[in-house]
């Protein structure tokens, strides 16, 4: 996973995407709107919700508890 530098108490919303890449792998990406920061970026090789819990874990970890915005991919 790949994080970037953005202060905890700067972060409002995070919204969550991810997207399925060429190489049959996922693509999971963080990003705070406000800011137009990227938060944090995670290449996943399975396709099971495991990982979509892995990656918000950690956002939680880092960042603290937030509005987390999400695609309907991650119902």
């Amino acid at each position: 996973m790949f994080d970037f530098d953005v202060d905890k108490h700067d972060v409002n919303y995070i919204f969550i995407n991810e997207a399925e890449i060429n190489f049959s792998g996922k693509l999971w990406v963080a990003y705070e709107p406000q800011f137009k920061a990227f938060l944090s970026l995670h290449i996943s090789w399975h396709y099971n919700s495991l990982d979509a819990y892995y990656f918000i874990r950690k956002l939680v970890k880092k960042y603290g508890r937030k509005i987390i915005y999400t695609d309907v991919a991650l119902k």
